[in-house]
């Protein structure tokens, strides 16, 4: 995935990683519902809304540092609705024909391994475990449903 830069358009930022979003919507930043985001840069961004210097190189660090896994909001929203509508505890993530599939089921295999991120329990088969780092889980009606990074 390609590095975000404090001096990135807010737009570009976030059509490069979607996470983008999540990490200022954390820090109550919403330029992303914003006309600014076209023309305006991560660091103006945040600057317009009180961050100054060390913590924008900061929160571009975080940005940028390497989780096994991200689940933007949007896709939060949508797993978690079907977990609990259809009752799943987990979302498995396995590969098929040499892409990764999405599974919600009920319960784990012995071989598992868990991580949570945003309250979803993902799992996956450990000998995966190198193979599913750095994973991105993205939903976008517009693009088709989820997306796998």
């Amino acid at each position: 995935m390609k590095a975000i830069r404090k001096d990135m358009m807010i737009g570009e930022a976030i059509s490069v990683n979607p996470a983008v979003a999540d990490v200022l919507l954390d820090r109550g930043i919403h330029c992303i519902g914003c006309g600014g985001m076209t023309f305006e840069t991560l660091e103006q961004g945040l600057k317009a809304h009180g961050v100054r210097g060390g913590q924008i190189d900061k929160i571009v660090e975080e940005i940028n540092k390497p989780k096994a896994l991200v689940i933007t909001t949007s896709a939060e929203d949508i797993i978690s609705g079907m977990m609990k509508k259809k009752n799943y505890k987990y979302l498995r993530l396995e590969e098929k024909d040499k892409k990764i599939k999405l599974v919600l089921e009920g319960k784990k295999k012995k071989n598992d391994k868990e991580i949570k991120e945003k309250g979803i329990k993902v799992i996956f088969d450990k000998k995966y475990a190198k193979k599913f780092k750095n994973i991105m889980i993205d939903y976008s009606a517009g693009a088709g449903g989820f997306t796998i990074k």
